[in-house]
């Protein structure tokens, strides 16, 4: 149960993630060419510090430890926004918010439902990064 929740919850992330990523686009788009606010490249930080934080108190909630949690939510981070890009920019289409809702459930169910190997892979990593 606590598996399943986790995953709704993470996207739910990748939905509210996917809906502030295209609110930032719609403003980049509808502004005259030439150099944005001097706010705008904070919004987008902050937009995706947001993300990184929701989605790591999820994976906590879901039963991942700290280091692996940030990992994790880190990569989902990175994953969502390349899609988000690649759909909502490359592509034109109006749908990237879908796309990243998409990807983050998927993602949501591979890590909560396979959480044991997903963690043992993720300790290994941060194992061999670890400094010495």
């Amino acid at each position: 149960m606590r598996g399943a929740i986790s995953a709704a919850a993470i996207a739910a992330c990748s939905l509210v993630y996917g809906l502030l990523l295209a609110r930032l686009r719609r403003f980049d788009l509808a502004r005259p060419p030439g150099r944005p606010p001097w706010w705008f490249g904070y919004s987008r930080d902050g937009v995706n510090l947001l993300a990184c934080a929701l989605y790591a108190v999820c994976l906590r909630v879901a039963g991942f430890a700290g280091p692996p949690s940030l990992v994790l939510a880190a990569a989902l981070v990175l994953a969502c926004y390349l899609v988000d890009w690649l759909v909502g920019r490359r592509l034109a289409s109006a749908r990237a918010p879908i796309a990243v809702f998409l990807l983050g459930g998927a993602a949501a169910c591979a890590i909560t439902f396979g959480a044991p190997a997903v963690d043992a892979a993720v300790e290994a990593l941060l194992a061999v990064a670890k400094p010495r």
